[in-house]
C-alpha cells in the first residue's frame, strides 16, 4: 500500500538511536556530529557534507572539521547563529 513503511524493523532502528530520532529533539550537537562522522561518504577522518545550492541542486563539500561543525550546530541549536 502506498504511504506505508516497507521495512518493519525501521521503527526499532530509529528507537535505538535514542529519543532525538523519534521525537524531534532536543538535539545535542555532539551526538549529531558523532552520527555524521559515521557516514560512509567520509574519508580520512573528515566529514563529507552534501549541501543544497538550490531546489534540486546539491554539491559535495568534503573535509568538514568535526569541531567546527559541532560549534556551528551548538550555535544553531541555541539560537545564537541567527
Amino acid at each position: 500500500k502506498a504511504g506505508l513503511i516497507a521495512d518493519p524493523a525501521l521503527f526499532d532502528r530509529l528507537e535505538a538511536l535514542g529519543p532525538d530520532a523519534l521525537h524531534g529533539g532536543p538535539y545535542a550537537a555532539d551526538r549529531l556530529v558523532r552520527r555524521m562522522g559515521a557516514d560512509k561518504k567520509n574519508t580520512g577522518g573528515a566529514i563529507t557534507l552534501i549541501l543544497a545550492k538550490a531546489i534540486g541542486e546539491a554539491y559535495i563539500a568534503p573535509g568538514a572539521d568535526a569541531h567546527d561543525l559541532e560549534a556551528f550546530l551548538n550555535g544553531e541549536l541555541s539560537g545564537r547563529n541567527d
